[in-house]
Order: structure tokens, then C-alpha cells, then sequence
């Protein structure tokens, strides 16, 4: 379940928050209401009528503690002592005061701003357009001078602050013991409020000071946490959760012209093709921060598409955005999320571009069922001290991300001065609404629960039980299999992993295991050497340790007919070291010695092809070096734990090369021989057109060897889509010792489906894919395998394909209830072979936005 793909890693953590919340808090009643002041309401454009995000609402008598307005224009605002004035105030906009009667316990007081104006220039425009067009094709003609990306290089300090709160809740289950007894330790505390009254519950708050570096050409970039505060239900301090605080995750650049948002590609406001996708008109001009500026309305022509709804102001003189106030409305083709808005302030520098001085994100996350709750995540981020003259050297970005040994220690004071503001009154009470729920022990062990089921394992203290993929499975060789695993976590250490399994199978009888230790040499070049010993059961052509196989269709592979796909017993021990020789190209060297041992003895090779009375082999061994290079430009990662999870390149595929050694006389190896393998796979957006995934290997195989040893595509006999494989191909329907293989999946996202009522109102996805395999088998291999065993049972040989390639293609719909996809594949070529499947409809599991 845990291997669903999610669009990006704080959409992840978005998911995980807000299924902590259906498990912990999804019913918690509406509380009494207390003894504090409580004053709400909407700040809209005196004109417009429309709402006026992020605008500041405050008491007279202390500016420092008031709230922003969310993205509809509402606040809510507590105090323990009654105000006499209400201010509010925007950019742009003239600063408004309402009294206040100080008797009353709750308020609700809207404000309509109105703006700092002046008259226009005289603008020349085309017939039947509107004003801003033209400033919209200035605003293009600058884009280069004005983007941060005409700066060679550059850095900045930055301040950022992150707030997750779950809303909507849900109030049927409200009899529940440890939901009353959570809403009594938050009321103990305060209490949290949206716009309409209703109880937010804090999830998580965390605090960074960052210094960001970035190199554009070539891009290159690098962030420091310097500090981190955090506090969070089931979300603890580290790595994994400082990098939330990474600018790649809040700083969306409106100058590209695909802006990626939550792995979803949202077309700017002013990219290169602004007409094709937005209606836009001018509005106003008016002053901010000096600068006289054109506000400009934005729509999307179809509010299906990834576009955004709002207002940008541009500078009369450079044309550069100065403000941005964008947002995603429900009606996009996004899931999950009821609204996303994104407000910028930017400033010039000394070069002439324009950089975001201030960046406020909102990010409303639907309820995924009437029974559960919603969620709100808050970024705010302050950049400062910009350096425009300072290049560094390509081997500083080695890592991209770096926490400091004493980020977490700091003086009592210290976030005092780092805050641009300071904290309202509910960001205090939520640090300790959350250490307050931690403590609750129903609300720890569901937090732990939900950890295992996204992790794959359940944390012990210092080790880690799992995986709960691989728990159980079942198959006609080893009949019912059960398995349980371990690894250590950085509570036991962050230089040794000790990790291993052991599993039954009730029909053969037999027991598999497998032990290991990685020892970390160095983190920040992902420096590790390890030594494996395992014992188990696997299948000719799928193998435990093909990078091309994902670990949950590697789970899949352990149902149904095994007796048919070869299986062997493997018994093997591998010493190994991999490293990151500079950022991008990881290198990675094994020996190993391994042992086939056929189940059903159908299989083997002549120790002497083309001798008479040849002896037949059946169980033989091998030893191997194995050196791999893997090219990987522009990754970024994340490591939870003591692992490394890609978040995939920005631009560049991925490129691994494999060469394989047998040898011979080596540990008893039985045989002498050369590999080579090489893959290279992507997954792009193609901007409009959608996003397209590819994967294109091949291999080569110039000596003799038998049929485990062979290069074989990976069939699928279930109905469960498998992208690395080929879905209506049979297990050792074909194999090759020399090989070109193309996968292929174009998401065409909502670029057809936009356009067709019923699919359009369904939200649904269209996608095309083509799987292509090419393969050949020299004589000398095919001689090898022979026909008959000794008592003339029919063995497995190898089958080669004819002068053409096997030929796979599908179509198919996305994002079916929000979940499926089911794809519809046919079979191009071989389809006159007994038994063969010509089409078949498979479907997956797709979380995704």
C-alpha cells in the first residue's frame, strides 16, 4: 500500500497528516466555546467585491498581533482582553480602522478596502482586446531581464515557517473516549479556529533559517538548514522533515512557463504562451512600495486546466512582476485539494531581476471521504540579504541539501530574532497543543499504526519489523508463504544497518533467510559498504536484485503459478561498495557467489555442447564482479531514516550501466562470462501534451551460458498493469543473450479528457503506452540447453524470437474514482502461439493529484 505513487513528497506528507487525522481525530465535537474574545471576517476589494488574500487584520494598539486573511478573505482573530479598533491593511490598498465594542464576546467585522490609484498612461490596443494585452506581450518581451534566472548564480538567507492543521471535521463519532479527551486537552490549552467558526487541529509546526545557494547555468543549487524547530503528531525531528524547508518545495518561479506544483505542472500567468490558456483583464494601476504598477485579473479559458485564478501587478517602467496573488480553484483536474493559493512579493536587485522577497502559500486539502477531515498547510517564507556576486565551485553543490550538526540547538531567544514577525497568538498555543497530544497515549499508538502502514514497517525502538508487502503470499511451490523481517534504524546507529528476513513456505517445507550489514564510510557521498548472506526462492528472468522491478510488483511476482516460470533455489553471499563519486554519478562494485538449484530439475546445460554423452548439469554455481555506473544529473533526495529516496532528475534521463564478470574457478564458479546492460529511463512533461515516461534498455551477452543466466522480459500473468514489464507476455515465453527493449507511457494528463463533457465533468485522464522487445539467442546458446532430462521428462529451453520484435500497445483512463487505472493492451505480434493472451484489460492503484 505504502508504494502507491503519490505525486510528490509533501503531498506525501500531506496524505500522512491527514490519515493520521481520520485514524486520531475525526470526530472530535465542536467545544464549549470559551471566555476569549473572538473577532472574524471577510477583508474584500471596495470595487470588485472579491476577496483580498493575506491581507493584514490587527488591533490598533499592537500591530504584531494580528492574522492574515486565507485565500477567500477571511480571518479570525482571539485575544484574551477585548480590542477597541480593528485594522486592516494590503498592499496597494489604503489602510481601513472599525471600532470595536469592547463588551462584546465575539465579532464578526468585514472591511472594503480601497486602492491607491492614479490615471493611466494612454495605451494603444488592438480592437476587441482588452488593455492588458498589450502589457502582457511586454511583459514577455522582459521575461528574460527580469527573471531570477538571468542571474549566473546567486544566494540568499531565508526564514520558513510551516503549519499543517486538520479542518472539517467530521462529528458523528463524537461519544468516542479518546476523542473527548483530546478536544479537553486542546481546550486546556485554546482553540483553533477557521474562518467559519469551526476547530482546526495542529498537526505540525516547524520553523527553519535556511541559506539557499543556486547556480543557473548549468543549474546547480543547494540549501543549508542552519536551524530547525519542529513539533508534529507522528513527525519527528531530522533530516527528513528539515527538508520540508527545501526552496524547492515553496519557491515556484511564475517566470518558467510550467510551474511543477505537488509533481502536478501548472501553466504560469506569463509564460511564452499566456493567450492559450488565460483571459485577462486590466484592472487598475496603482502604487506599492514605490513602484507604480498595472494590476492585471487573470481566468483560465477552461477551468479544467492546471491554471490559476487571481491578480498580478507588473511594474509601469521594467514590466517585471512585482505582486502575485494566484490560485487553484476546485474545478482544475487536480485531486484532493480544494484550493491552492500563492501569494509573492518580489523586489529588484542589483542586476536588474526581480527575486521574491516574501512567499505565502495555502494549500486546502479535501476530506478524502465524508468520514474523514480535511487539511490546511501553510508555507510562509521571508528572503533576505541577497548575494548576486558570489560563484562557488561546481564540487560545493555535491550535496544538495545539508543540516547542520547543531540545528537543533539554539538560545532561548534566538527564533525571536530570526522571525520576520512574530508569532500570533495561535501559532503559540499550537507548539503546545501538539506536545500536549503527543502525550496522549491513543493518539501515539494510532500514530504508530498509520507509521507502519506507510512505512512497510513497525518501529521497535532501535529496529524496524517488516516488510508488510512481503508478509504473506501464495504460490504453488512454496504453498502458503509467511515472512518477517527486520532492519535497524538510526536509534541503534547512523553508521551500521543491520537488516535480514526469514520465511516458511507450508508446501516445500523449507525455510529462506537472508542477513545483512551496511556500514555508512560517508553520508554526504552516500559512501556504503555492505555483505549480504541470503537463501531463496526466485525465478528465471526475475530476480531479486533487478533494479527494473518495483518492490510492490516484486511482491506480486511471489502469487500463482511459480512451477512454471523456472523456480530455483539461490543461495548467494555478495560483498558490495557503492558511492557517489561527484553529485550525479554514483558507482557501485560486487562480487558474489551464488547457487541455482532447479525445484522441478527441467532445466540444465551441456557441460560439453555437441559432444556425444555430454554430462547435463543441473545445479551449478557462479561467482560474479559486478561494476555499475549510474548517471542520475540534477537528483534531488530525500533521506528519511537511513535510507535515500529519489525525487527524480529536473530535465535529464537516468543512466545505468552494468557490466557483469563470471568467474570461472573462483569460490567454485562454474562458469566463464561477460554482461553488459545498459537503461535509460525518464519521466518528463511535455507541457501541454502532458507528461511522457520511458524506459529503454538493452544488453549484450557474448559468451555461453545457460538459461538462468540469459536476458529474459518480464512477463505478467496476473491483471495487475506492470510498466517494466510486458503484460500479455508469458513468463519464458522468449529469451536473448543479446536484447532492446522500449517502455513507453504517455500521460496525456487532461488535454484530451478537458475537452469531452462526460469525462470532463468525471475528471479523468487519458494515456497511450507501447512496450517493444527485440531479442536474439546465438546457436552456441541455444545448443546448450537440452530438450529431455535423462528420464525423458520435457525440459525448459530457451525460445528465441523470429526476424521481428515483440510488440505490445494499450490504451486507457486515469484517475477513476480518484484511484484506478485500467488499461486496455493488445498484443501486436505472436499472436498465433497456443495459449498466448492477445489482449487482456489491467488495472493499478494510483494515488496521485
Amino acid at each position: 500500500m505504502y508504494h502507491l505513487l503519490l505525486g510528490s513528497s509533501v503531498f506525501r506528507l500531506f496524505l500522512i497528516a491527514g490519515w493520521i487525522g481520520f485514524l486520531v481525530i475525526p470526530a472530535i465535537s465542536k467545544a464549549q466555546v470559551n471566555t476569549s474574545y473572538t473577532y472574524t471576517g471577510q477583508v474584500l476589494d471596495a470595487k470588485t467585491g472579491e476577496p483580498i488574500a493575506f491581507a493584514n487584520v490587527y488591533p490598533k494598539k499592537d500591530p504584531q498581533g494580528g492574522a492574515s486573511t486565507n485565500f477567500d478573505g477571511y480571518y479570525i482573530l482571539k485575544s484574551k482582553t477585548p480590542f477597541d479598533t480593528l485594522i486592516a491593511s494590503f498592499i496597494g490598498y489604503k489602510t481601513a480602522a472599525i471600532a470595536l465594542n469592547p463588551q462584546a464576546f465575539k465579532q464578526e467585522i468585514d472591511f472594503k478596502l480601497t486602492t491607491n490609484t492614479q490615471e493611466l498612461e494612454e495605451l494603444v490596443f488592438k480592437a476587441g482586446e482588452d488593455p492588458a494585452y498589450p502589457i502582457m506581450r511586454q511583459v514577455i518581451k522582459n521575461k528574460k531581464i527580469n527573471s531570477p534566472a538571468s542571474s549566473n548564480f546567486y544566494e540568499h538567507d531565508s526564514y520558513v515557517k510551516i503549519e499543517i492543521y486538520l479542518d472539517n471535521i467530521p462529528q458523528q463519532l463524537d461519544n468516542r473516549r479518546l476523542y473527548r479527551q483530546v478536544v479537553a486537552t486542546l481546550d486546556s490549552i485554546g482553540r483553533i479556529e477557521d474562518q467559519n467558526g469551526d476547530r482546526l487541529i495542529p498537526i505540525m509546526i516547524s520553523e527553519a533559517a535556511t541559506r539557499h545557494y543556486q547556480q543557473n547555468k548549468p543549474y546547480r543549487s543547494k540549501d543549508d538548514v542552519l536551524k530547525h524547530k519542529v513539533t508534529g503528531l507522528g513527525i519527528g525531528r531530522g533530516r527528513y522533515t528539515a527538508q520540508l524547508s527545501n526552496s524547492n518545495f515553496y519557491n515556484h518561479s511564475f517566470y518558467e512557463n510550467w510551474m511543477p506544483i505537488l509533481g502536478k505542472d501548472f501553466i504560469s500567468p506569463i509564460s511564452d504562451n499566456w493567450w492559450i490558456y488565460y483571459d485577462y483583464y486590466l484592472v487598475d494601476s496603482l502604487d506599492i512600495d514605490g513602484y507604480w504598477c498595472y494590476k492585471i485579473d487573470m481566468e483560465p479559458k477552461r477551468e479544467q486546466d492546471l491554471a490559476f485564478y487571481g491578480s498580478i501587478w507588473i511594474d509601469s517602467e521594467s514590466y517585471a512582476l512585482k505582486q502575485v496573488d494566484a490560485r487553484v480553484n476546485r474545478g482544475a483536474n487536480i485531486n484532493f485539494i480544494e484550493g491552492i493559493d500563492i501569494y509573492q512579493e518580489l523586489l529588484p536587485q542589483e542586476n536588474g531581476a526581480w527575486f521574491p522577497k516574501k512567499v505565502h502559500t495555502t494549500v486546502d486539502v479535501t476530506q478524502i471521504t465524508k468520514s474523514s477531515v480535511g487539511l490546511i498547510a501553510k508555507f510562509y517564507v521571508q528572503n533576505q540579504n541577497y548575494d548576486l556576486n558570489h560563484s562557488r565551485e561546481p564540487s560545493f553543490y555535491e550535496e544538495t541539501f545539508s543540516l547542520h550538526q547543531d540545528a537543533y540547538v539554539y538560545t532561548k531567544g534566538y527564533w525571536d530574532t530570526v522571525r520576520p514577525d512574530s508569532l500570533s497568538q495561535d501559532e503559540e498555543q499550537t507548539y503546545a497543543m501538539i506536545d500536549s497530544l503527543k502525550e496522549i497515549k491513543g493518539v501515539k499508538t494510532w500514530s504508530q499504526v498509520f507509521g507502519t502502514i506507510i512505512s512497510g514497517y513497525k518501529t521497535l525502538g532501535p529496529v524496524d519489523l517488516g516488510n508488510v508487502l512481503k508478509a504473506y503470499a501464495y504460490n504453488n511451490v512454496e504453498g502458503h508463504r509467511f515472512e518477517l523481517g527486520f532492519r535497524t534504524n538510526t536509534s541503534f546507529s547512523h553508521r551500521f544497518v543491520f537488516s535480514g528476513f526469514t520465511a516458511y513456505g507450508t508446501r516445500d517445507t523449507e525455510f529462506k533467510y537472508g542477513i545483512g550489514l551496511d556500514y555508512f564510510i560517508s553520508r554526504k557521498h552516500w559512501s556504503i559498504l555492505g555483505i549480504k548472506r541470503t537463501k531463496r526462492l526466485d525465478r528465471i528472468g526475475v530476480s531479486s536484485d533487478d533494479y527494473r522491478i518495483n518492490p510492490l510488483i516484486s511482491a506480486i511476482l511471489r502469487w500463482g503459478n511459480l512451477r512454471a516460470q523456472g523456480p530455483y533455489m539461490r543461495r548467494e553471499t555478495s560483498i558490495y561498495a557503492q558511492t557517489d563519486i561527484i553529485k550525479g554519478i554514483t558507482g557501485k562494485i560486487q562480487v558474489r557467489n551464488f547457487s541455482i538449484d532447479p525445484v522441478l530439475d527441467n532445466y540444465g546445460y551441456f557441460l560439453n555442447p555437441g559432444q556425444e554423452n555430454s554430462p547435463l548439469i543441473t545445479r551449478f554455481g557462479s561467482s560474479e564482479l559486478m561494476l555499475e555506473a549510474r548517471f542520475a544529473r540534477q537528483e534531488e533526495f530525500l533521506y528519511p531514516g537511513n535510507n535515500r529516496v529519489s525525487l527524480g532528475t529536473r530535465l535529464l534521463p537516468v543512466l545505468t550501466l552494468r557490466y557483469t564478470k563470471g568467474l570461472q574457478g573462483f569460490l567454485e564458479g562454474d562458469l566463464d562470462y561477460h554482461k553488459f546492460e545498459a537503461n535509460i529511463a525518464h519521466n518528463t512533461r511535455l507541457g501541454i501534451l502532458g507528461r511522457l515516461r520511458y524506459q529503454v534498455s538493452g544488453g549484450f551477452i557474448p559468451s555461453q551460458v545457460p538459461l538462468p543466466l540469459l536476458f529474459v522480459p518480464v512477463g505478467n500473468e496476473s491483471f495487475v498493469y506492470n510498466f517494466n514489464g510486458f503484460n500479455t507476455l508469458e513468463f519464458l515465453e522468449f529469451a536473448s543473450d543479446r536484447f532492446l527493449m522500449l517502455n513507453l507511457q504517455h500521460n496525456f494528463e487532461g488535454l484530451l479528457a478537458n475537452r469531452i463533457p462526460l469525462l470532463k465533468k468525471l475528471k479523468l485522464r487519458t494515456l497511450f503506452l507501447s512496450n517493444i522487445f527485440w531479442g536474439d539467442i546465438r546457436n552456441d546458446n541455444l545448443s546448450l540447453s537440452p530438450e529431455e532430462g535423462p528420464d525423458g521428462t520435457a525440459f525448459l529451453r530457451p525460445q528465441p524470437l523470429d526476424n521481428k520484435p515483440f510488440v505490445e500497445v494499450g490504451y486507457g483512463l486515469s484517475n477513476i474514482f480518484k484511484f484506478l487505472q485500467i488499461t486496455s493492451i493488445h498484443r501486436v505480434t505472436y499472436r498465433n502461439k497456443p495459449g498466448t493472451r492477445n489482449w487482456g484489460i489491467f488495472i493499478t492503484g494510483r494515488l496521485s493529484l
